[in-house]
């Protein structure tokens, strides 16, 4: 049992330190933190390019999308 949460927490922290990589190497994930950090998500570049991807939501301008 105890090698079993060892390696889980293993693999948590792998994925811990991955998603960090990614964060840092990837300009639109950094983008995207740096839009949630100042509370906008919305100017994200991850935001925009979703909403380019997927017209058919409707999503209007300004508008409250929750």
């Amino acid at each position: 049992m105890e090698r079993g949460v060892r390696l889980l927490l293993y693999i948590l922290a792998g994925a811990l330190v991955i998603g960090g990589v990614v964060l840092f190497l990837h300009p639109d994930y950094r983008g995207t933190v740096r839009a949630w950090a100042s509370g906008d998500i919305t100017a994200g570049p991850i935001w925009e390019s979703n909403r380019a991807y997927y017209p058919e939501t409707g999503w209007e301008e300004g508008g409250d999308e929750h």
